[in-house]
């Protein structure tokens, strides 16, 4: 949630709660945002960014931490990043994800992406898979996300959608996107499909039988052009439907795919997030544990 809503109405706050934190950034550079934690055999883990303004440049770091304590365990530090394309600052180490061998699978610099594994005390950089001969100098990675097929598609914030071999890391093929960018993650389905919003139109992809990146559907929008603050897109997945929110806007843009040609764009007139839940609980059937 941003700081962009008004809080009217005090949420539960349940029974005798607790709270315990930490302390991830260091003497000379005190923020380092966590930007993804997940759980993983008896870990917590977490990608922490140390910033440094003055040169533009940010270190991305894997984090294992004790779930009960909060405690430290072991850090991996990735390459230090520049913010190359258009000055955008996001490292492309902000986003990493867990495969169903809990393997660790996370951007980096100079556009390549790092395998790691982990045990209960650390971690171990397995394999780097370089992506230069398809992501342009200047450009970065933006996100990667897995298929249900064993593949690993990634994006650039210059607009590139890719694919790599799960298992062996090998590149399958890529698109460009021209005259597009891509700002936020992206999500994918059990149908095989992974949907991407660029900035100018959302996307369905899905790989081929050579595992390239094909694409399915393609639905422009109207981005406006006034800069919004707070986070990025959020994306929720029903079925059939996909939608993405803008939080520092009073609106939610559903899309709602009826085929995986012709989606449906809603729109649904919200200013507070209860009311969001509210919206796409009477809308979709979705359920929100905790929020009302």
């Amino acid at each position: 949630m941003s700081d962009t809503y008004p809080v009217t109405a005090a949420s539960p706050l349940g029974h005798s709660p607790k709270v315990l934190s930490t302390f991830l950034g260091s003497a000379t550079v005190p923020a380092a945002p966590v930007v993804v934690k997940v759980f993983d055999g008896g870990r917590l883990i977490a990608a922490s960014i140390a910033t440094s303004p003055a040169t533009v440049t940010a270190q991305v770091s894997l984090v294992l931490i004790d779930p009960n304590t909060l405690a430290t365990i072991s850090k991996l530090a990735l390459p230090t990043e520049t913010a190359t394309f258009k000055g955008k600052f996001r490292p492309a180490g902000a986003g990493f994800y867990l495969d169903q061998s809990g393997r660790i699978l996370v951007g980096a610099a100079e556009s390549t992406v790092w395998a790691v594994s982990h045990t209960l005390t650390g971690f171990s950089h397995d394999n780097t898979y370089d992506l230069t001969s398809v992501i342009p100098k200047g450009d970065s990675i933006q996100a990667l996300q897995p298929d249900f097929s064993g593949h690993i598609f990634f994006t650039s914030k210059g607009g590139v959608v890719g694919t790599l071999n799960s298992t062996t890391g090998a590149l399958l093929g890529s698109i460009e996107l021209p005259g597009e960018e891509i700002d936020n993650s992206s999500a994918s389905d059990e149908t095989g499909g992974l949907y991407i919003a660029s900035n100018q139109a959302m996307y369905r992809f899905d790989a081929d039988s050579t595992g390239k990146p094909a694409v399915t559907w393609r639905e422009p929008y109207d981005a406006g052009k006034h800069i919004k603050s707070g986070p990025h897109g959020l994306r929720l997945r029903h079925h059939h439907r996909q939608r993405r929110a803008e939080h520092a806007r009073p609106r939610l843009s559903p899309r709602k795919n009826r085929n995986r040609r012709s989606p449906l764009l809603l729109r649904a007139r919200l200013s507070t997030r209860r009311q969001l839940h509210r919206e796409l609980a009477r809308r979709y059937g979705l359920l929100h544990r905790g929020r009302e």
